[in-house]
C-alpha cells in the first residue's frame, strides 16, 4: 500500500502534540497518518474538506490532516479543553448524578 510523505514540520508537530507519539519513527508516524487518511476517505467521506485546489483536510476525531499531491503538510490538533476535576465532582454531587467518572467511592458503574 503507497503511504503518504510526511513535511518534517508535520512529522514535527505530530511528535509534539499527539499523545503517545513523542519518539515515534518517522516511518511509524507515515503509516499512522495513511491509515488515519484512508479511515476518513472510507467510513467518513463527509469529513473530507478541500482547501484550494490541490489540499485536503482530513478530519480524523481531533487531528486535522492536510495533505497535497500525496504528502501530508500540516497537522492541527485541536484539543479539548480540560474541565477541573474537583469542580466537575462538586457539580456531580450537587446534581445528585450516581455514576461520577473521577469519584470512585460515589460511583455505581465501577
Amino acid at each position: 500500500m503507497k503511504m503518504l510523505k510526511v513535511t518534517n514540520d508535520a512529522l514535527n508537530y505530530y511528535r509534539k502534540s499527539v499523545k503517545g507519539n513523542k519518539n515515534i519513527t518517522e516511518e511509524q508516524a507515515r503509516a499512522k497518518l495513511t491509515r488515519n487518511v484512508k479511515l476518513v476517505q472510507a467510513e467518513a467521506p463527509e469529513r473530507v474538506l478541500r482547501i484550494g485546489l490541490f489540499s485536503k483536510v482530513y478530519m480524523y476525531h481531533d487531528l486535522h490532516i492536510t495533505v497535497r499531491n500525496g504528502k501530508v503538510i500540516k497537522i492541527v490538533n485541536h484539543k479539548r479543553p480540560r474541565f477541573s476535576k474537583k469542580r466537575y465532582i462538586e457539580l456531580s454531587k450537587a446534581l445528585g448524578i450516581k455514576d461520577i467518572k473521577y469519584y470512585r467511592k460515589h460511583c455505581i458503574a465501577r
